[in-house]
Order: C-alpha cells, then structure tokens, then sequence
C-alpha cells in the first residue's frame, strides 16, 4: 500500500490538498468542538434564544409569482439555474424577501439596497421588481456574473431597469451610502465582512451565512480561501473568533474556530444527532455575529428559511440600528 505521507509520492500534494479541504468539515467523535459546545451551551447568554423569539424583523416568508415577474428577475430563465436548483432558489430568495419588506417599511423612505457576493443579481432584481421604490446595486467581485447581471438589467423593462446597477468589486471596497445590505450565502468570512460594512455604514442587514468551517482558516491563506479574504487592515477583525464581547467572555478563540470547523452541516432533512449537534455549532458561531451587531447599537433577530429543506444552510440573520423604530 502507498505510503500518502511519503513527499516522494507524486500524489502527495494533491491528497494533502483534499485533506485540507476536508478538515474544515470532517472532525472526528469525542474532540474538541464537542467538548467547545458543552462549554458554549453552559455558558450561552441569554440574549440569543430572546433574538430568536423577539418579532423585531419579519419572520415569514414572502411568496412570489415568479411567472408575473420579468423573466430576467427569475433566477431560472434570466439566471440561468437548472430547474431543480431554481425552485430551491425561489425559495430563498422569497425567505430573503419577507424582512427586506418589513426593513424598507421601517425606513419610511425609498431605500437603497445593496446585494453583495451576489453573482448576477439573484435576490436584487426580484426586490427591485416586488418592493415599491426601492433602488438596487448588484456587487460581486468576479466580472463574468455582472456581465450576466448587466445583461438581465438589460432586459428590464425601463421604469425596472432604472433602478438597477452592477458593478464589479470587493465588499471592502465599497464606496458610496446605501441602506440595507443582503448577502445570500456568501462564504466564510465574507459574511462577515458584509456584516462590518453594514455596521460602519448604520446600514440595516440580512444576511445568509454560509461555510463558517473557513472561518477557522486564518492561518491558512491559501488559494482555497483566497477569494473570501479581506484585502485591507481595517477589515482584518473580521477573522477573529469570538467577534462580541459577551461570547469573548465565554469562549476561547480555539474553542470558537473547533465551532466553526463543526458548523458545516450539509443535510437537507433527516437530521441525524451528529447533525443536530453540527447545527448547534453554527447557531454559536451565528450568535457571535448577532451578539457584535448588537453591542454596536442594533436591534438583531435570528430565524430560519422554510421550507427547511431548501438548503442546508438556512440560517437568516438581520437586524437594523435601533434609532431606525420611533419611540413608542
């Protein structure tokens, strides 16, 4: 039998490659995130479980005739999705819609949105066509996807299409005001540089995080984290684990990155115990965003996508600056 350690192997670095992809998500029984989750549990403030009862921010879903819509904002026809993967889209999309309703109701004026990591603008031209008034800028970092965007902008009827744009950028770099910030699934920390753009700009957020297994890979800037990684100082934080105060007090930074290595649950249904647990790893990690959001003056809410399951990652975080809800 080969030996895989063995350098001289010519298969060396391409197993030691996959091994290292793997390890984000593949942890064995009995170690250290299992044991970082009994500590989380013990010492979980209780702040998150009001966060996922609190009415703060639209919980429900929003349904959508995707036939009454330009077939440019269909992420099947206008985006290119397969059939399978457009109806689970849809799904996504209309979960992402119902608090982009309720935020835009909040701000009492026509609001700005800005859909980053978007690709071609999947969430952002169904809001532009469902929500009254509200202007959308589709921003990825990746020239093929807003080409496609600026082709569907194209498309749009011209009354739409004067409310789209696209551009071509890294979230960090972002310039210009805007009012709410949307990322659906973006990867590691990507979320959480979306996140921080948000709170520097008092701008409102709903967010889809995704694989918060490479939130662990600090150490690790590779060419497998290269695209999620924030290119200036000022947005290094955002590698740091615990992110808020309240979860810094009760976990350890290797106690929070064993999480996170955890947190990547792919099951659709059918949770299995290990599952579950996997799960509970990435509501922490989930938490820690909320808990930093709320610390910096915002008013934060936690649900999940139905049906449940759509994907795999379902987790939607939002949440507002406080002075943005009048006074009762």
């Amino acid at each position: 039998m080969p030996d895989w350690k063995d350098r001289s192997n010519p298969q060396f670095g391409r197993r030691r490659a996959v091994a290292r992809r793997q390890g984000a998500v593949r942890v064995r029984p009995g170690s250290a995130w299992q044991r970082a989750l009994a500590v989380a549990r013990e010492r979980q403030p209780r702040h998150f479980a009001e966060w996922q009862a609190s009415d703060a921010v639209c919980h429900r879903r929003r349904a959508i005739d995707f036939r009454a819509l330009p077939r440019s904002c269909d992420p099947l026809w206008g985006g290119g999705v397969p059939p399978i993967r457009a109806w689970r889209k849809r799904r996504q999309i209309e979960n992402v819609l119902g608090p982009l309703a309720e935020l835009t109701a909040l701000l009492k004026r026509p609001a700005h949105i800005v859909d980053f990591c978007a690709s071609s603008g999947h969430v952002a031209l169904p809001a532009a066509a469902v929500l009254k008034g509200v202007t959308v800028e589709i921003n990825d970092l990746r020239e093929r996807p807003i080409d496609i965007a600026r082709e569907r902008i194209a498309a749009l009827p011209p009354a739409l299409r004067a409310r789209c744009t696209a551009r071509v950028g890294s979230t960090e770099t972002h310039t210009g005001p805007f009012d709410i910030g949307v990322a659906l699934h973006a990867c590691g920390v990507a979320t959480d540089v979306v996140l921080e753009t948000c709170l520097r700009r008092r701008a409102a957020f709903v967010l889809v995080p995704c694989c918060v297994g490479r939130l662990a890979q600090r150490a690790n800037r590779g060419r497998n984290a290269r695209s999620s990684l924030p290119k200036t100082e000022a947005f290094a934080a955002c590698f740091d684990l615990p992110k808020s105060a309240v979860w810094r007090g009760a976990l350890s930074s290797d106690e929070a990155k064993a999480l996170a290595r955890a947190g990547d649950c792919t099951a659709r249904d059918k949770l299995t115990a290990d599952d579950r647990e996997r799960r509970a790893c990435k509501t922490v990690i989930d938490g820690d965003r909320l808990a930093l959001a709320a610390e910096r003056g915002y008013t934060v809410s936690h649900f999940l996508m139905r049906p449940f399951g759509i994907t795999p990652k379902n987790d939607v975080i939002v949440g507002y600056p406080s002075e943005w809800r009048s006074p009762v």
